[in-house]
């Protein structure tokens, strides 16, 4: 394999992998979005558990 052709392929992996970064910083941040959603839900759920074993 040439000089050239090597470092045509480092470059087009590298373009991938900065793709696949952005990607993982897309979802990290997304997670981030809901987690705060995730927690209020889960603290619904326990509040109505509490309010079921009171009434039942």
């Amino acid at each position: 394999m040439e000089t050239g052709q090597m470092g045509e392929m480092a470059a087009k992996l590298q373009l991938q992998l900065d793709k696949i970064n952005e990607l993982m910083d897309k979802m990290i941040h997304l997670f981030e979005k809901f987690d705060p959603l995730i927690d209020g839900m889960m603290t619904a759920i326990d509040q109505l558990d509490l309010f079921l074993e009171s009434v039942l």
